[in-house]
């Protein structure tokens, strides 16, 4: 199967998406499947990371966050075209969307990872009195409509969804094995040469 991992708000260095893409990829490309990610970059180019083609469609820098957006829709399409992917791994609500949905078309089917939530990202970000609710709610069925599934890593992220009643969500945790890493264990009140750290990020 072709697999493509199609994003935007992606850093070249580090981030949630890249992280989360990178290691799927991973997992992907060791069950035998060819794995595609299409993202924006400083300059277009291509090169392989060991667990992917990937190809850089260049695009404007979104400031201090060090995040692109690919606003070159045309251009995604054509890619995706030549492609011909099985399957498109769609980790973005704004540009990509289109291109995208496009492909159903043509046998591809289309899954939205949703890292996170329309209106959380955009609370802080506009006015008060906005109808950031009702917005985010009329974007997300335009959304659902266009792609086959949507994943999401949590509860609270799926539930922009199930509050309008979309039912194809799947929740898929991207976070900590638990199994292998657990909050619980040795008792720590007594003599102990371990140290315990803890990370919140």
């Amino acid at each position: 199967m072709r697999i493509v991992q199609l994003a935007n708000f992606y850093s070249e260095s580090s981030g949630g998406i890249r992280t989360a893409l990178r290691s799927l990829a991973y997992h992907y490309s060791a069950q035998g499947h060819e794995v595609v990610r299409i993202v924006p970059g400083a300059t277009a180019g291509e090169h392989h990371d060991g667990t992917a083609r990937v190809i850089t469609i260049a695009a404007p820098s979104l400031g201090a966050t060090g995040y692109r957006i690919i606003r070159n829709t045309a251009e995604v399409s054509s890619l995706l075209h030549l492609v011909r992917p099985d399957a498109i791994e769609l980790s973005d609500k704004t540009t990509l969307v289109g291109p995208a949905s496009g492909m159903r078309a043509h046998g591809a089917r289309v899954v939205l990872l949703s890292h996170e939530r329309l209106d959380a990202i955009l609370r802080p970000r506009v006015p008060k009195g906005v109808p950031l609710r009702m917005m985010s709610d009329v974007w997300n069925r335009r959304l659902a409509s266009r792609v086959d599934d949507i994943v999401c890593a949590s509860a609270f992220a799926a539930q922009e969804f199930a509050r309008i009643g979309v039912r194809n969500v799947q929740r898929i945790p991207f976070g900590v094995d638990l199994d292998m890493y657990s909050p619980t264990g040795t008792d720590t009140h007594g003599p102990t040469t371990e140290y315990r750290l803890a990370m919140v990020g």
